[in-house]
Order: C-alpha cells, then structure tokens, then sequence
C-alpha cells in the first residue's frame, strides 16, 4: 500500500490540496525523480523503479528505508549541497518538511527590530540525530547562522559530528551530548538556569515602564530554538492504533520515537525552561506530532503570560505538524510594519508577502532574491525582484493563527511593508 501512494504525498511535497510554506522550493516544484536517476545512478538511481501495471510512470518503493534514504541523500545533495551519512536504525529525514520548519524560523526572525540578513544568528536544535540535518541545512542557507544542536544517544552523536565534518560545517555547528534525559533545554546547551537573564537597559518612549531591548541585548541572546521531539510515550505500540507507520519513521530507535509522558511532557519540560531562561532568548519553538497534544500546552503557555504565541500548521502531503512559538521579549522588540503584525496576529502566513516570489527563482543554495534582498536591508521594501508580478490585496489566509498576545494589534497601515 505505501509504495502504490504518490511520491508527492510521501515525501511531503505539495500535493493540489496541500499547503505549504511559500517560500518552499518544494511547493510548485516537486522533484523530479528521473532526472535525478540520471544524474545519480549509483546512489539513487537503483532506487527508481521502472513504470508497471500499478504506476503510470516510474517510481520509488517507499516501503524500502533503503530508498526512503536515497531520496532524503539525493534531495540534500542535488537542492543543497550536502553529504550526509544515514544509518538505517535510525529515523529517515523528509527533506521538504524540515525546509517548511526553517522557514518558519526564518519568519519569526524577520519579526524583530535590529536583525537583518547579514546579523549573526544563533540557534539551538534540541535532539538533532544522526542527520544533524536541521543545523546542515540552516548554516547552508544562512552563512551567519551557528547552532548548537543537543542530542542523547551516543551513537547519533557520532554520526552527526562526522555528518558536520563532512561538510565543512565545524566551525559553525557544534554538537552537544546531553549525558541527562532529564534535562532538555536549561544545563544542556549553554544556557544555564543560574545565569543571569539579559534584561534590557533602554525605556520605550512610549511608556516609562516597559524596557526596550537594545541592540547588543538582541545580539547576545540565542535567537531560536527548535525541536522535533520524541512523539510517543514510553511504552506506546504505534502500530496498535490502526494506522500504518509512516515509511520514515518506521526505522526510528526508541530514544527518537518514545520519551517519558511522550511529547506532551518533553514539551511541557522546554516551555517550563523557557520561563526560566526568558529573555535569553528570543523565540522558543517546538513541533508537534499530535493535535492532541496542542491544547494542553497552550493552556500551560498561556499561564506564563508570554508576549506572543504563534501556532503554525505545517503540512506536507498527507501529513500534518505543528509548531508552536512563543517569545518573553517585550512587544517593543518587534517591528510595526502591517505584514509583521498581521503575521504575529495570525492573519498571514508569513510576515513578508514579497519574498513568496523568491520560491519561484530556486538559485543552489539561498532560496530569497539577492536584490530583493538589499533593497530590504537598505529600508526600499516596495522592490521587486525582475519579473515579479504586483500582489494585489486579497483577503488574508494562512494556517498560522496567533493564540494569545498581551500586546495590542494595530489596524492602521503601515508605510513600510518591514
């Protein structure tokens, strides 16, 4: 049954129902899997299987992790020039979906006053695996970007240094082996509960009693965090729920797929660490695996009153995920521009309607305009790049919805799309 579906479902590309991010190269562009049989025939083309009574054209066996990891290898390869080695005990990456998660990230940034393109950015990935492939393909696609990336199982930590090696990437990546699965975020990744937050030292002139961050504030707090946590509980049997394991996960190892309180308590844990740490850093993240899971970690957030919670849906063929964000940093940290604050009010999808247009021009590595992006650092956010059409306005829509914010929504417009 798994390897009759489309490969466009199973890998999470955009199917005609679907919706992905849309600065996804993935979105409109699924990959094509002859060219790159041809491209690459001793590393995946044996995994392409010529076309048959049941397939119109040719395929891949989905149901063979062998070919689920040609896929993942191929992608990273040929879309993003890097080289990854993936044991098959281990859980099997979907290249498009964890692309959709870093754009994400991507949106919440551009959300903040004082970072730019060209600001230097760190970030943690808590429980990184063996393919380190979330810290691989961020430094990729931002050079100023380091990460720290925490992982528990001495084996993964082994494959994702030599992952790291391989690509260059040590100077910008570095891996930690949390020896304590009882911690998650507080003591593992540099960031110690004893330290003292980096509160702000400016006044916002609109009120003698709300600090603004400064711009050494920003740069010295870790700017995000994210996750894809273990999404079952200890002892859960997935395959007594009646529906068939997904082909990438079907190979994952206990400490990946089952935790203590499954993904309920793993987040519970990083929002509890995030109240701790607060201002130390900017925007806390997490993915979630079941809608179940979703109310009660809202209820939990909203107790601690945080100045923004974003939930996002990530969708990717048949499969769903959320993230949930949320951020300590005063209101004033955050731009006014109209697109930031319907995006942190959950009325757009992304917080810069303009760089959809960059999913279209799919240079190698960066996936925005290199004049559209200039033209937004030097402050002109009405240039296009060539050829790019003029949106006209239209009813907002997106699967991201603003859960709680304690600052007020402004309604007026903006001068500046930024």
């Amino acid at each position: 049954v798994v390897s009759a579906l489309p490969a466009v479902l199973l890998l999470g590309c955009e199917a005609p129902s679907g919706r992905m991010h849309p600065r996804n190269r993935y979105k409109r562009n699924p990959p094509d899997f002859s060219a790159l049989a041809a491209k690459h025939p001793k590393s995946f083309g044996k995994y392409l299987l010529d076309a048959d009574e049941q397939h119109s054209r040719p395929f891949v066996d989905f149901s063979n992790p062998r070919a689920v990891r040609a896929v993942t290898r191929v992608l990273l390869k040929e879309h993003f020039d890097l080289k990854i080695s993936l044991p098959l005990t281990h859980l099997i990456p979907t290249v498009p979906q964890k692309l959709n998660y870093i754009l994400f990230i991507e949106d919440l940034l551009f959300t903040v006053k004082g970072l730019s393109p060209a600001s230097i950015v760190t970030g943690i990935d808590i429980g990184c695996g063996p393919s380190c492939i979330y810290g691989l393909m961020a430094a990729r696609l931002h050079p100023n970007w380091l990460l720290r990336c925490t992982e528990v199982d001495p084996e993964s930590i082994q494959y994702a240094k030599k992952n790291v090696k391989k690509n260059k990437m040590g100077s910008r990546i570095q891996i930690i082996h949390n020896k304590d699965r009882s911690k998650v975020l507080c003591d593992v990744s540099g960031v110690t509960s004893h330290d003292e937050p980096k509160v702000a030292k400016t006044t916002s002139p609109e009120s003698s009693t709300t600090p603004t961050p400064d711009p050494d504030t920003i740069a010295r707090a870790i700017h995000f965090t994210m996750c894809n946590p273990p999404f079952y509980k200890t002892g859960h049997d997935p395959t007594q729920s009646g529906k068939p394991v997904a082909p990438t996960t079907a190979t994952a190892t206990l400490s990946e797929s089952h935790t203590e309180g499954g993904e309920l308590q793993f987040v519970s844990q990083i929002i509890t660490d995030s109240f701790v740490l607060k201002e130390r850093i900017l925007w806390f993240t997490s993915m979630i695996g079941c809608h179940s899971s979703l109310e009660p970690l809202l209820a939990e957030l909203r107790s601690l009153s945080p100045t923004h919670v974003l939930q996002t849906t990530l969708k990717q063929g048949n499969t769903h995920r959320w993230v949930l964000a949320w951020t300590f940093f005063p209101k004033e940290t955050f731009k006014k521009g109209a697109c930031v604050t319907n995006f942190l009010a959950g009325t757009a999808q992304t917080p810069h309607p303009e760089l959809r247009m960059a999913a279209t021009l799919t240079p190698r590595f960066h996936l925005r305009h290199p004049a559209h992006m200039r033209a937004l650092k030097a402050g002109d956010a009405t240039h296009k790049p060539r050829g790019s059409k003029t949106q006209t306005a239209k009813r907002p829509h997106s699967s991201a919805s603003t859960v709680t914010s304690n600052s007020k929504q402004s309604h007026k417009p903006s001068k500046s799309t930024s």
